[in-house]
């Protein structure tokens, strides 16, 4: 009995059948061309001649085997039809056009070249050939529009049978392939949300994906079934991945609406799958559309949510386009606070620190009590170092909300910059009053104490602090530069390299973990230029500028190698070469923070002694006495170069040093850090008793302390292990054991790019 599918495919088809056995009519009467023998009957009669007596012909014709009498024949016409050639007649004749095209050929393949009849049997088969084509073309057509509405009308059954005897007849290089391949895609397609609408949620699936397997360039399949999948935690990536391929495949043939439907989703799961750096984006470029369609109202809340999100994990991504669409919500409404608030946030985490004030002071502007908005823009302001905005921004969080441990420390450090030290330990007292674990405030004691040059209360509060965090990067850091002061230079250079190694190559890194690793580099590149090892300086300090391209201390401390490799003889530049880099290094410093006075302080050395350009070192001598340099030296350096000591550098202090005391009339200054090469340095590395009149210099041999060596004299616990590291108890007492290649250390929380400031 026949099935409903069959029924309906038979009356679709069975005119299309009709029409081309009409079709194979017309062909047979158009291809009977032959042997012609004309009866005195006046009757003509084609065909091939089989064989011949001396009384009758034997003819091979499209109707059989026929004999004529020759008495009977008045006239003939030699064609050179063969047998094989009539055979291709008949086959046509039957409708048997693949068989009638072989005989074509083969009667072709046995005629002479360039006779009557080869030109006959070529056009017969360039004609069979062309209107077999149109006649299988129509046909499929045909079909391809019945299956089209099969599948309209949901008779998939019927309709997958049709595109199956289809798919037979259609070869890829046919135009209609493309077509048929859409079609089987929509079956399988529809077939698939069929049952979805049934619950029949695995096969659904399936049939999705073998929609998607038929045509990859479907893309109502993906949307689909992403959407399916992302209902479950379990499916919920591949998912994501196929929503994203989906959107790629529509392109333009989404309507705008349906894109930000499909994007707003997609969005929402980034974010449940702790993706903030995409569902950040993905809800700005939503930004513009919240006027337009209400629904997604709230995509610059969860934009701004997204990207706190992904600050306190200390992650990166490229702003580029989420700024954009920030931009476009404040041309649209200037007076958005909270773009304005995650516009100034990502300007402040990826270094732009002037867009960032900005942008936060606007803010500010529009809404002075706007939650950490003065925070931010007190930190803004200390990266440029106008610490009197930082301090007036800082304490206005603080007065509105006084229990903010980090605007708090964030205050301590931009007194400790102010060398206001007094202020500082109040503000860090508070700190610790509220958060006694968090590692920010003992960090800050340690650098209060490292400016004060009483390096052991600095190490005591840095090892408090790694109690707190092993792994926080600020800490390291200091620590080594503790250990220079001290001379320690072996002990100093594996603290750096522990944060260059761990950070290097970790992918994703938030603007400051980059800053983190920049600095470690520049100060193991500062060590060799100390060991007179420029080229290996150079090494170091091009990777710190691969990792914050422009670093301030590292174009400086690029500069010094530069005019350090300037007395190698085998150097491969010349000393002009070298020069003129070092001066295109300190200026592009300066460039890059204006407010430091010791860049200006190296570039007036470098004209005063290098470049012999006293005009030049005069300028600069007097910027950084205007920056707020303070190096008694420089008014010696100024009268060098043809210029007037200024008197905010002159003391009245006179000096008598004896074999182990100091006597002074008034206050003594010493200044301590690494000077340009090839001049003086003076460093004072022993704790000093000062009476009214003398210094008592206490001296001493000043052990090295090593990254997990106790301080004399107390217990300390032993150095927090960073990420990747072997585990106490495996390394000699005093040794650092180095980090693991591509460890990857727990990030600090806070935004990226932000003073770390965990939550």
């Amino acid at each position: 009995m026949q099935s409903e599918a069959g029924k309906t495919l038979s009356r679709f088809t069975r005119t299309a059948r009709l029409g081309s056995l009409a079709l194979v009519g017309v062909l047979a009467a158009s291809l009977a061309t032959a042997d012609e023998f004309t009866l005195k009957s006046g009757k003509v009669v084609r065909g091939a001649l089989a064989s011949e007596t001396d009384t009758e012909y034997v003819l091979q014709t499209e109707m059989g085997t026929i004999k004529i009498n020759k008495a009977d024949v008045t006239r003939t016409v030699e064609q050179g039809t063969t047998q094989v050639e009539v055979e291709g007649d008949i086959a046509a004749a039957r409708g048997e056009l693949n068989v009638a095209l072989a005989r074509y050929q083969q009667a072709l393949n046995q005629a002479p070249a360039g006779g009557l009849a080869s030109d006959r049997l070529r056009g017969k088969i360039a004609k069979l050939t062309a209107e077999t084509q149109q006649a299988t073309s129509a046909a499929i057509i045909n079909d391809v529009n019945n299956a089209k509405a099969l599948i309209t009308n949901q008779q998939y059954d019927a309709a997958q049978v049709l595109l199956e005897r289809i798919a037979t007849s259609v070869l890829p290089t046919d135009p209609l392939h493309e077509q048929v391949k859409r079609l089987r895609a929509n079956l399988y397609y529809g077939q698939g949300m069929a049952a979805l609408d049934t619950a029949k949620v695995d096969e659904a699936r399936r049939q999705l994906e073998l929609a998607i397997a038929a045509d990859p360039n479907f893309y109502p399949a993906y949307l689909s079934l992403a959407q399916s999948l992302m209902q479950s935690s379990a499916t919920a990536s591949r998912g994501i991945e196929l929503m994203e391929k989906g959107l790629a495949v529509a392109g333009d043939r989404l309507t705008e609406q349906q894109r930000y439907a499909y994007q707003y989703e997609l969005a929402g799961k980034y974010f449940d799958q702790a993706n903030y750096a995409d569902a950040a984006a993905m809800f700005a470029e939503l930004i513009p559309a919240r006027d337009k369609y209400p629904a997604y109202a709230d995509a610059l809340d969860r934009a701004v949510e997204s990207y706190v999100r992904m600050g306190e994990e200390n992650l990166s991504s490229d702003f580029r386009e989420t700024i954009d669409n920030l931009n476009v919500a404040l041309r649209l409404n200037p007076t958005n606070q909270k773009a304005l608030f995650l516009l100034g946030r990502i300007y402040l985490d990826i270094g732009q620190l002037e867009n960032a004030v900005v942008s936060l002071k606007r803010l500010v502007e529009l809404a002075p009590t706007y939650k950490e908005a003065n925070h931010f823009l007190g930190r803004a302001y200390f990266r440029i170092r106008d610490y009197d905005n930082a301090l007036k921004h800082l304490s206005a969080e603080i007065q509105a909300h006084s229990d903010t441990y980090f605007a708090l420390v964030d205050r301590a450090e931009v007194y400790i910059a102010l060398g206001n030290y007094q202020a500082a330990e109040t503000d860090l007292a508070a700190a610790m009053a509220l958060d006694t674990e968090h590692w920010l405030a003992y960090y800050l004691t340690g650098l209060q104490a490292f400016k004060q040059n009483n390096f052991d209360q600095a190490r005591t509060a840095l090892m408090e602090a790694l109690e707190r965090k092993r792994t926080a990067m600020p800490v390291h850091l200091l620590m080594g530069q503790v250990l220079l002061k001290q001379n320690q230079v072996d002990g100093a250079r594996k603290w750096f390299e522990q944060v260059a190694t761990t950070l290097e190559g970790v992918d994703n890194l938030s603007y400051q973990y980059n800053v983190y690793r920049a600095e470690a580099l520049t100060h193991l590149g500062e060590i060799a230029i100390t060991q007179n090892s420029p080229r290996q300086a150079v090494s170091y300090l091009g990777q710190a500028l691969e990792s914050v391209p422009e670093y301030g201390p590292a174009m400086v401390a690029m500069a010094d190698a530069n005019l350090l490799m300037a007395t190698d003889a085998s150097a491969m530049r010349s000393r002009e070469q070298l020069y003129q880099e070092a001066e295109e290094f300190y200026l592009k410093a300066i460039a890059k923070d204006p407010e430091n006075p010791e860049y200006y302080e190296k570039a007036g050395r470098f004209y005063h002694r290098y470049a012999g350009n006293f005009p030049k070192a005069r300028e600069y001598y007097n910027l950084y006495v205007d920056k707020g340099g303070t190096d008694a030296r420089a008014n010696a350096w100024l009268v060098e170069v043809g210029g007037e000591a200024r008197p905010e550098l002159i003391t009245t202090s006179t000096m008598a040093m004896t074999t182990g005391t100091m006597t002074t009339t008034g206050s003594i200054s010493a200044t301590t850090g690494t000077a340009i090469v090839g001049a003086p340095t003076m460093a004072m590395s022993m704790p000093a008793v000062v009476t009214t009149s003398t210094v008592t210099v206490t001296t001493g041999t000043v052990q090295p302390i090593m990254p997990g060596q106790a301080i004399p004299g107390q217990t300390m616990p032993a150095m927090p292990q960073m990420p990747g590291m072997p585990q106490p108890g495996a390394v000699a007492p005093g040794a650092v054991p180095p980090a693991a290649p591509g460890a990857v250390p727990p990030v600090a929380p806070g935004a990226p790019g932000a003073p770390v400031t965990p939550q």
